[in-house]
């Protein structure tokens, strides 16, 4: 599924939240994916700082917030087709969301970020607004969680250089492991060129034996 924020990256944990909010659109028999999907999606992974903020601070949980939502929007019966898209209103928030990110210098769009955008667009905002005031909740409560601290600090970011570090090791560790393989295939055929020589040089004296003959 693609979103449209080529120029700066998804991170990992907002990958994996953009996979699971096409499962729960499909669980629900949705053609598409849209914002309430998403925003199930981000709370539901614990490395991203969406979980930090809505499960740890704020005590919501996905299983809670999925009933609600059913109640809100009912699950359809008919099959969905492979893949499912996100909504236009969806790619819209994602293009919001990768501005931000962009604008505050981040590596990359995070849970945060794309939570941010959800409770700020008009569209998105009005079931999120509906699923939070079935929980007991205000749009107000999330919005200062969300909008107090700095970004540019957030975990995902760093997560996503580690990846990007450790790949790198891994690449250099490979490297090293070829270099070492190619010495010892090197030191073998030195050997074996010294052992070459060793026997021509006793070919050699052999020869200049039978050359001079026996010593009289």
């Amino acid at each position: 599924m693609t979103t449209g924020t080529e120029e700066l990256p998804l991170s990992q944990t907002m990958k994996s939240a953009m996979e699971r909010a096409e499962k729960i659109a499909r669980s629900m028999g949705n053609d598409v994916v849209d914002e309430y999907h998403v925003f199930l999606a981000i709370m539901a992974i614990e490395t991203g700082a969406a979980y930090q903020i809505l499960c740890v601070k704020l005590s919501m949980t996905y299983e809670r917030c999925r009933t609600q939502l059913l109640k809100i929007k009912p699950a359809q019966a008919h099959a969905c087709k492979e893949p499912l898209n996100p909504s236009d209103l969806v790619n819209e928030i994602m293009g919001k969301a990768k501005e931000y990110a962009t604008k505050q210098g981040a590596k990359c769009v995070s849970t945060k970020h794309v939570l941010r955008t959800l409770l700020m667009e008009d569209k998105s905002v009005q079931t999120i607004r509906e699923l939070l005031n079935q929980l007991n909740k205000d749009v107000s409560d999330v919005s200062s969680e969300v909008f107090s601290g700095n970004t540019e600090n957030d975990p995902e970011d760093w997560s996503q250089e580690y990846r990007k570090t450790c790949d790198k090791i891994t690449d250099v560790q490979d490297m090293i492991d070829g270099l070492k393989k190619d010495i010892e295939q090197k030191k073998d055929t030195l050997a074996e060129y010294e052992a070459r020589l060793a026997d021509l040089i006793a070919n050699l004296k052999r020869l200049a034996t039978i050359e001079e003959g026996p010593s009289t």
